[in-house]
């Protein structure tokens, strides 16, 4: 639970003070246009329109249509998709739904590459779950991914790790390092302590 307060707050002290964790650049081109502009590119099977299209459905709450049209996407091994259908499922966006699902999902985006999905996946496996056993060194692996994608709760994540030697030889001085460094923009600092240093 500390750590969930703490990685939360960090990751709100980043917002307020204008940093934002990570714009998806595949969905650049696409994000502001309306409805019906996204309509008549996903008929053309543009994937970013349709990943977007879906996103404005489950926005507006049609989940049911969200969920198809970034079922296809997902399925052309698009890791965008694939990680925002995994935390729809997870997360229950429309109702519960499959988180098995979800962890494969989150499986096959890291494997492509895509950064956020590292620290979703570490989440998942940071705790036992009746979905997924908890593995200190697979979810230290993610969250160091995580962070060198620059993520500041999973840089944070890392300090902890570190400094408790979950899943990873303990080491107080790059724990303290990991956790300078997810404070670097913040005005109020945490003490090491707040880490377990």
């Amino acid at each position: 639970m500390k750590k969930l307060l703490l990685t939360l707050g960090l990751a709100l002290a980043a917002q307020a003070a204008g940093a934002t964790e990570w714009s998806d650049p595949y969905l650049d081109r696409v994000r502001d246009l309306d409805t019906a502009t996204l309509e008549r590119l996903h008929a053309q099977q543009d994937m970013p329109a349709t990943v977007q299209l879906a996103y404005n459905m489950m926005a507006e709450r049609r989940f049911d249509r969200g969920y198809e049209l970034i079922g296809m996407v997902a399925e052309a091994n698009v890791p965008t998709a694939q990680y925002l259908m995994g935390t729809w499922l997870w997360y229950c966006l429309g109702g519960c739904r499959d988180k098995q699902r979800a962890i494969a999902l989150f499986e096959r985006a890291v494997q492509a590459g895509h950064p956020v999905a590292h620290e979703r996946l570490a989440d998942i496996y940071d705790r036992d779950t009746e979905f997924a056993k908890k593995d200190d060194a697979r979810a230290y692996a993610l969250y160091l991914a995580g962070a060198k994608h620059g993520f500041v709760s999973s840089m944070a994540s890392v300090a902890i790790k570190l400094c408790a030697g979950e899943g990873v030889r303990k080491d107080v001085k790059a724990g303290r390092a990991w956790a300078d460094l997810s404070q670097k923009d913040q005005l109020a600092k945490l003490s090491y302590k707040d880490f377990g240093c």
